[in-house]
């Protein structure tokens, strides 16, 4: 875990995505969340540590950012499109591909279930927690 400020974390030891999360006076806010259902459960520790989970963020459908989201109690948001491809996702293929990746997923793979972001936005979205405001915008990238 790198502590970029005071308030501002990163992983980069993971496979796929790089997730973060802000603390803020009023809670933490994460950004996507680690694949492998092991580096989920241990992240989540990490994270609650510095307080109760408020927000997370997916920045994208693509797995690598919203697999873990199930083992995470937090109001999910994603822009609209990144919502609607998550959503599209067939539960058992995903499970098959989890399994693949990670042999040791065991008791998680049962009842696991796709947590989709429950907040979408179109173009723009301001959070405002504690003295932290999160600008939130949907700019071209790699996914649509």
């Amino acid at each position: 875990m790198n502590q970029v400020t005071s308030n501002v974390f990163v992983e980069t030891g993971y496979r796929g995505c790089n997730p973060g999360f802000v603390v803020t006076m009023e809670g933490v806010v994460m950004i996507d969340t680690p694949q492998l259902f092991s580096d989920a459960v241990n992240y989540r520790k990490i994270v609650e540590d510095h307080g109760k989970i408020v927000y997370l963020i997916n920045t994208e459908p693509h797995g690598d950012h919203y697999i873990g989201n199930y083992f995470f109690d937090a109001i999910g948001i994603a822009q609209e499109g990144a919502r609607s491809v998550i959503m599209q996702v067939q539960l058992d293929a995903l499970k098959e591909k989890i399994k693949l990746m990670d042999p040791n997923t065991g008791p998680y793979l049962a009842d696991y279930r796709i947590k989709a972001p429950t907040i979408t936005f179109k173009t723009a979205m301001t959070i405002h927690l504690g003295r932290h405001t999160f600008q939130l915008f949907h700019l071209p990238g790699h996914t649509a």
